[in-house]
């Protein structure tokens, strides 16, 4: 099996909209500059590294916004009737792609197929309505692909995705164990339906209730307090109700199965550093490499057991409220599924200067909130990204 990532390149509207109750960071950044240009660019970095780790790395854009036919369908005649709307519809939480989807590679499934399900975000009016541009972009990027099946989103039940999703398994190309974190912003009935359309076996198959006392604490997703690859898991030990009886039923169907049960961080520490926000690889070199933001620096941790850890400065993703994996959708595939993507949304060196130049050349440093409600500078998005389409050779 193949590591592939999709990240999503920052807008060009990048803004702090405090849009998130119990993202401690969001709010807390509420309404203040923010930096378009240092946010596109320090995504982009994190791909070349990705890349450069061997990692197939797929690109998505931002959104067009605002979506006008949204404005439409609610009676507005002029953004100046409901900014509060407009600053909604201008989100940039789109860049966080674990909240895009679901995904689950072939070796699981009972029709042989990798399955994808893009996830709905009913919690909050700014994240519902990224989904359906996402299904558009998943069906353009497997377009013609009979290995890859699209799943629509839910029409019911909240499902924020693979934030909420986390696969083990004792090899990447065995099968794997499935587990299903629900509570906080996801459902337990959308993690079933998802675990159902995905034809997944449910002896394999775990659904776990979120520890409710942590949710208060600003641990709003599963993927803020516990990641895992291939056979190795990392967890708070507050994680969960039960976390030893988890890993009990986990080790008797991943023998060599390893966990790290990280008591020596505080819940608060955990939220302000994302350090259970990690990106953790297994590289085709053989490596076990932790990607980690910089804020997790000079924390104490137990020995990982990795082989390379490396530092990302994502400043301005952590402001707007996640960190390395919040960034970024997983995929586990085959060659042959890897050969059916879209071949220009995929992460080159050659591509990636003409992205830096795309962003320098459109992007602005600094952004007041009070700039959203300009006319010529929504235009001027507009007119970025379609730049930016002509160059990824797409139409969204």
């Amino acid at each position: 099996m193949i590591r592939v990532n999709i990240d999503a390149i920052a807008a060009p509207y990048y803004n702090y909209g405090g849009l998130s109750p119990g993202n401690l960071a969001s709010i807390c950044h509420k309404n203040k500059i923010s930096h378009p240009k240092k946010a596109a660019l320090q995504g982009l970095e994190k791909m070349r590294v990705m890349h450069e780790l061997g990692v197939i790395q797929l690109i998505a854009p931002p959104l067009h916004a605002p979506n006008l036919t949204i404005v439409k369908q609610l009676g507005l005649e002029s953004f100046e009737e409901a900014p509060e709307i407009l600053r909604a519809l201008l989100s940039s939480a789109n860049l966080f792609l674990a909240n895009s989807a679901t995904f689950t590679p072939s070796v699981d499934s009972a029709d042989g197929r990798a399955h994808l399900t893009v996830a709905n975000r009913r919690h909050f009016f700014h994240r519902a309505i990224e989904a359906e541009a996402h299904l558009r972009y998943f069906q353009m990027l497997f377009e013609g692909a009979d290995s890859v099946r699209i799943h629509p989103p839910l029409p019911f039940f909240k499902d924020e995705g693979a934030a909420n999703h986390v696969r083990l398994s004792a090899s990447e190309d065995k099968k794997g164990s499935n587990l299903f974190i629900y509570g906080g912003r996801q459902s337990l009935e959308a993690s079933q339906a998802v675990a159902r359309l995905h034809q997944l076996d449910p002896a394999r198959t775990l659904f776990i209730p979120q520890n409710p006392q942590l949710i208060e604490e600003g641990i709003f997703h599963n993927d803020l307090i516990c990641f895992g690859q291939s056979n190795h898991l990392i967890l708070h030990e507050a994680a969960f109700c039960d976390p030893r009886g988890l890993i009990q039923t986990l080790t008797k169907q991943i023998p060599n199965l390893t966990v790290d049960l990280i008591h020596t961080l505080s819940i608060k520490d955990s939220v302000k550093s994302y350090f259970f926000n990690s990106e953790l690889l297994h590289t085709p070199s053989g490596k076990k490499v932790l990607l980690m933001p910089y804020e997790c620096q000079g924390i104490e941790l137990p020995d990982l057991g990795v082989d390379q850890t490396i530092f990302l400065d994502l400043s301005e993703a952590m402001h707007l409220g996640g960190g390395p994996a919040c960034l970024r959708l997983a995929l586990m595939m085959t060659s042959k599924e890897v050969q059916e993507i879209k071949p220009s949304l995929i992460f080159t060196p050659s591509l990636y200067e003409k992205l830096k130049e795309w962003i320098h050349k459109h992007y602005i440093e600094e952004l007041d909130p009070r700039e959203l409600l300009s006319p010529i500078f929504l235009k001027s998005c507009a007119l970025a990204i379609n730049d930016l389409e002509n160059i990824l050779m797409i139409k969204t």
